[in-house]
């Protein structure tokens, strides 16, 4: 008899497959190799879909740890500055502010 046979312990490969899973996804989060594209992309999506008249481009974009969120600084080519802030940190996807007026409208 095998320790571990697959065909008649599926339910303890698949929990093993689930936690292995599960634990890569964590070492992934707790080592900062998402976060910063996925800022980008937040960043990116959120000023096409909030200033669509716009064609923002990403100018810079850093970590601050006082506040646990990504600062992505965006310029058009007008030169208009929009500096985006996005946490939560260990998974930026909500924009908690932007120092822009919200509609293309109003923007000079």
């Amino acid at each position: 008899m095998k320790i571990f046979d697959i065909k008649h312990n599926k339910g303890l490969f698949s929990i093993l497959v689930l936690f292995t899973l599960l634990l890569v996804f964590f070492i992934i989060l707790s080592t900062g190799l998402v976060q910063e594209p996925l800022a980008k992309f937040t960043a990116s999506n959120y000023t096409s879909a909030t200033y669509p008249n716009r064609d923002f481009h990403i100018v810079s974009i850093s970590y601050e740890t006082l506040f646990w969120e990504y600062v992505v600084v965006v310029r058009d080519e007008d030169g208009y500055e929009l500096t985006v802030w996005i946490g939560p940190a260990f998974f930026p996807v909500t924009v908690s502010r932007d120092n822009g007026w919200h509609g293309a409208a109003v923007l000079p």
